[in-house]
């Protein structure tokens, strides 16, 4: 049976994202990055690793789950983000077709 890893960054009261979204709150810059990237450098997107020089062949993931309003984030310079996994979107709305990645519709319940 294959390990599953969930790596989300979340704040202290348990939230993913502001109230209107925001996520600003998580730093990306600071001595807490070297640990990070040193042993997640797979949680990176493809293009940054490359620009920082970071080594993503070690498999540490395979696979990136995203709801559409993470995914717009790196839009429209980043269509296909982590083109090092495969990638899956979840949204309520069709999608157009990007090479990599995998767009799943799922309805409210």
């Amino acid at each position: 049976m294959r390990e599953l890893v969930y790596y989300v960054a979340v704040s202290l009261d348990g939230y993913i994202a502001g109230p209107d979204g925001q996520f600003d709150a998580f730093l990306v810059e600071g001595d807490h990055m070297t640990g990070i990237n040193e042993r997640f450098p797979d949680t990176i997107p493809t293009d940054y690793a490359s620009a920082l020089g970071i080594d993503q062949s070690g498999g540490g993931f395979d696979t990136v789950l995203m709801r559409a309003n993470t995914y717009a984030v790196g839009l429209p310079e980043a269509p296909s983000p982590y083109r090092h996994l495969d990638q899956y979107v979840f949204t309520h709305h069709p999608m157009q077709p990007v090479d990599g990645v995998t767009f799943t519709e799922y309805v409210r319940a």
